[in-house]
């Protein structure tokens, strides 16, 4: 968006209003460009610096794909459907709110936009991890969804909490292209994981009110 896109949607605002707005927008934007994009570097790198030096095997260390779990890129999959869904909506921030109203107060608020731009980031991390654990735990089930299994020989291995995390995974390839795909959908759609989280809860409910009658 620049000031002639603004210009020409409202041609009665004053000049004066069209330069506050942009200005309020440009702050918007850059800190929340800015902060998502240090956010997903931090976490990525934080993620392969805890995998490459802690997993290994016999000494040496794994390849990428055996140091890196699925919880790993699910939750940076979803973090970058946070960013993608923020920058979107930030994009088509022109008349949405009283833009002026706001750009003196902007002025004086850098923390309070640091947090904000951080907010997207966090809640998309979240909203994955708890998708994925939806999935593994079987909860939700069909051809859309990814398939999960142990990859220890002993089927009952990975009943032990670290053996879950590690081991407990997508069952093929299609399945780990799944579930990161419905990692960034749950990044990039705020409301996707509270409906399903809903949608479990009153059928929970359901089941219990029909056992009890």
């Amino acid at each position: 968006m620049n000031k002639d896109e603004i210009s020409n949607q409202d041609p009665d605002r004053s000049d004066q209003q069209l330069l506050q707005d942009f200005e309020t927008h440009r702050q918007l934007v850059t800190w929340l460009f800015g902060i998502s994009l240090a956010v997903i570097t931090v976490v990525a790198v934080l993620l392969l610096c805890v995998a490459f030096p802690v997993r290994t095997a016999g000494g040496q260390p794994l390849d990428f794909g055996e140091s890196v779990s699925i919880v790993e890129i699910v939750v940076l999959a979803g973090t970058l459907g946070a960013f993608i869904s923020a920058l979107s909506r930030l994009y088509k921030l022109d008349n949405f709110l009283p833009l002026a109203r706001y750009s003196g107060l902007l002025k004086n608020a850098r923390t309070y936009v640091v947090i904000y731009s951080c907010i997207p980031a966090l809640v998309g991390m979240i909203a994955a991890l708890a998708l994925h654990l939806i999935f593994a735990a079987g909860m939700v089930q069909g051809a859309l969804f990814p398939e999960f299994h142990c990859q220890l020989s002993d089927p009952n291995g990975c009943n032990e909490f670290n053996a879950f995390v590690t081991h407990w995974s997508p069952k093929s390839a299609t399945d780990y292209a799944k579930d990161i795909v419905w990692a960034f959908i749950a990044g990039f759609s705020e409301r996707f994981v509270p409906n399903i989280l809903g949608n479990l809860a009153k059928t929970a409910s359901d089941r219990n009110e029909a056992q009890s009658t």
